[in-house]
């Protein structure tokens, strides 16, 4: 098996499409260059987190989360979101489908075509990633993450010392960044497609950065079971980024219920003695990513999406990056959606390891409790090369099998016009 570097943990690192390769980082500064060198190790110097430095700082100042994303025009990318309800087979496939907005820097980049390094066969960034990390981290993106628990671990220093005038705010001023951000779609199915599928909500982000976890071009949709008010209400201490920071710097009722030092998170009552934790109502494998995991070290919890639950054997960490990711999504110690990650190129038709299509089978859940009998069951993500459009869906059983069966669909597909079933469009329902 190939050395694994999990880029959950790699706040450092950036990462070539089946490894990681060492940030050189200037602690004076927010910038950093990259190169092919082993990473030094340094005795560590003691972080404190900038967000709780500033003396008038107050939980309603810190608990923002929203600088990195963007509200954007489902016109932007000619999004069409769709359910089939099959009442016949007591199924349902939940899908949305965009086109690549050229427009939007880095992911529009030519991803075959960018001149390689020996012995890539791709290239994750499309462009010179020295550049794209220089670009990216010196808004931030060095910022989202990197917990004391991961310099020390790692016995490296910390880039941002508590001197450090950080570039992410603890106030919220959306629009600022130029290239670490999201493009971010939000849209409500029926109360009666939630009724049959136990899903209300699907989201669709683009990051031209990606995150610190990992760090390339990549798209992310969301499957919920809640609606937009209540993810939008889903705050926490993140001081502006993508990620909340641990559980301990949480100050409000709504940053301590992600949960993110593990405590009180439903398990199995039937799991092995003395093995590692089997979490109820996620598939076989997945674990919580919380404060200081064996896994990775550190929590992934999002303002507005919850705490993420991953299977570090799966072949997106093990073997190539390009292949689609799974996650799950919990909060108040609830599993309410699941998360498909894919690399900025599948929406250019370059995906793996099929360009077409990549279908992954959900493993069965752990002790499934009824109320979550409608969890998905398959992911599958398509690009169709003649109308260039990505499509990412999920199937699984229907809560409810009885009546005819439909289909509804919120379609943007063509500009300017509004959106069929889409009267209150403008605010992503039907």
């Amino acid at each position: 098996m190939k050395c694994l570097v999990l880029s959950f943990a790699s706040t450092i690192l950036a990462t070539s499409p089946t490894g990681a390769f060492a940030l050189d980082v200037d602690t004076t500064g927010s910038r950093v260059a990259i190169n092919n060198r082993s990473l030094k190790k340094s005795k560590s110097k003691k972080f404190k987190s900038s967000v709780t430095s500033s003396p008038t700082s107050t939980c309603d100042t810190l608990e923002n989360g929203s600088e990195v994303y963007i509200s954007t025009p489902n016109e932007e990318v000619e999004l069409k979101q769709e359910a089939v309800i099959d009442t016949a087979t007591c199924e349902y496939k939940i899908s949305i489908s965009f086109k690549v907005n050229e427009e939007y820097t880095f992911l529009s980049n030519d991803f075959e075509n960018f001149e390689l390094e020996p012995g890539d066969d791709q290239n994750l960034f499309g462009m010179d990633p020295a550049k794209h990390a220089r670009l990216c981290n010196r808004e931030g993106r060095l910022e989202d993450g990197g917990p004391d628990i991961y310099w020390e671990r790692e016995g490296l220093d910390n880039p941002f010392p508590p001197d450090h005038v950080p570039v992410l705010s603890a106030q919220n001023h959306v629009g600022l960044n130029k290239y670490f951000k999201d493009y971010s779609f939000k849209n409500e199915f029926s109360k009666k497609t939630l009724k049959k599928t136990g899903y209300q909500t699907v989201t669709l982000g683009g990051s031209p950065c990606g995150t610190v976890t990992p760090p390339f071009p990549q798209y992310s949709v969301h499957f919920y079971s809640k609606s937009i008010d209540f993810l939008n209400s889903m705050t926490c201490v993140s001081g502006g980024g993508f990620f909340c920071k641990p559980q301990t710097e949480q100050c409000s009722e709504s940053g301590r219920k992600f949960n993110l030092d593990g405590e009180g998170l439903p398990k199995c009552k039937d799991a092995p003695l003395g093995g590692p934790p089997v979490y109820q109502n996620v598939p076989r494998g997945t674990i919580w990513t919380t404060d200081g995991n064996p896994a990775n070290g550190i929590s992934i919890g999002t303002p507005g999406m919850g705490l993420h639950g991953a299977n570090f054997g799966d072949d997106h960490f093990v073997n190539d990056q390009r292949i689609p990711v799974n996650f799950m999504l919990n909060y108040d110690k609830e599993v309410i959606g699941n998360h498909i990650l894919i690399w900025g190129g599948w929406a250019k038709g370059l995906g793996k390891p099929d360009a077409n299509e990549y279908v992954n089978e959900i493993p069965e859940y752990n002790c499934p409790t009824a109320d979550k009998s409608y969890l998905a069951n398959k992911s599958i993500v398509e690009f169709d090369h003649a109308s260039k459009r990505t499509t990412i869906s999920i199937a699984g059983p229907l809560k409810d099998c009885s009546g005819v069966s439909y289909r509804e669909v919120l379609d943007y597909t063509k500009k300017g016009k509004q959106a069929k079933k889409g009267k209150k469009g403008k605010k992503g329902k039907y």
